[in-house]
């Protein structure tokens, strides 16, 4: 505030901000603050575009990922990295539908520890998975492993796959940025038409 000290009533605020930590120094102390721009730059509601913007088998999205027919179980053939993994299955499932999806050890000493999937590819009839993110631990080989299938937020994946197209969280009729820019076609020119 810009104080006037012979009528202190009168002031101008000159900044506003948040205090965001203090620290003592002695007889002294150290305070730092920051201004109120990131509070203006948060999102408030929703962002319309062509791709889902809810989790899958979050309350939005409705999906229950317990359900069996979104989940598969597998073993583990082989330890690649501490991202990549080859898989055996029962029953050989959709490999594609996984990307995207969720690896889960069921067994073992990493039981428990769930990592992302951002590939799978069908290998000689098993799965090899690339994860997003490494592990800390590595499983064992024949240690047991539930991925459930992903979602790539498309309205099409959403309604052939999980059957969910009405709480599909997206406009995919959102014309591309392409419309704004452009003009009537050049035939006649009448009516603004293309």
């Amino acid at each position: 505030y810009l104080i006037d000290w012979k009528e202190p009533t009168l002031s101008l605020p000159l900044w506003s901000g948040f205090v965001q930590a203090i620290v003592c120094h002695g007889g002294s102390f150290e305070m730092s603050v920051q201004t109120l721009e990131p509070a203006m730059n948060q999102l408030v509601g929703r962002v319309y575009a062509r791709t889902c913007d809810a989790t899958l088998g979050d309350g939005r999205c409705g999906v229950d990922l317990a359900a069996p027919t979104y989940s598969a179980s597998a073993t583990i053939l082989t330890v690649e990295s501490d991202r990549a993994l080859t898989l055996t299955f029962v029953q050989v499932p959709e490999f594609k539908a996984f990307s995207g999806g969720l690896l889960r050890v069921t067994s073992g000493r990493t039981a428990g520890l769930a990592r992302p999937i951002l590939q799978a590819e069908r290998l000689n009839g098993s799965i090899a998975i690339r994860l997003a993110q490494p592990m800390p631990i590595l499983p064992d080989p024949r240690d047991h492993v539930t991925i459930s299938l992903g979602c790539d937020k498309r309205f099409e994946t959403c309604r052939t796959r999980f059957g969910n197209g009405l709480n599909f969280r997206g406009v995919p009729t959102l014309p591309g940025e392409a419309i704004t820019v452009t003009g009537p076609g050049p035939a006649g020119n009448s009516g603004g038409k293309r």
